[in-house]
């Protein structure tokens, strides 16, 4: 069974665009980073504070859904070993420290990195598996 590990974009796009019932099928191959949490509550954030886009019923709806689907999560927790492979991605590749841990994390575990970001999925392929979310729950 295919494992996944979803960015913070890719997690967002699932949040708001997915078919619950084909996430909820998904839910137990998900996994995230443990930092990716705080990113999804920022985003969440960033949504409720532009009202005009969302009503405050569509606000606390993806709320929800957000914890039903974090609560179903497996989080991926960075350990202090990693960070000098971390960081040599990093430099590598031109990324940030948080994106190349998602790459990091991919490859040691063995997981597909889901991504919405084409820019940083084009640099992860070189390393780990990559696909959107779409492609993904399609399959």
């Amino acid at each position: 069974m295919k494992q996944y590990l979803f960015d913070a974009s890719a997690f967002i796009f699932l949040i708001k665009k997915a078919n619950v019932q084909t996430t909820l099928q998904h839910i137990q191959n998900l996994f995230i980073l443990d930092l990716t949490v705080y990113e999804i509550g920022n985003a969440l954030l960033k949504e409720s504070s532009i009202a005009k886009f969302l009503t405050l019923k569509e606000i606390d709806t993806l709320e929800k859904v957000t914890q039903l689907i974090l609560s179903r999560t497996e989080k991926i927790l960075n350990n202090d070993a990693a960070f000098q492979q971390i960081m040599k991605i990093a430099k590598t590749e031109k990324l940030s420290f948080y994106d190349s841990s998602y790459i990091y994390f991919a490859k040691q575990n063995n997981i597909q990195l889901i991504t919405e970001d084409q820019t940083f999925g084009n640099k992860a392929k070189k390393h780990v598996q990559t696909q959107t979310t779409l492609i993904m729950l399609s399959a």
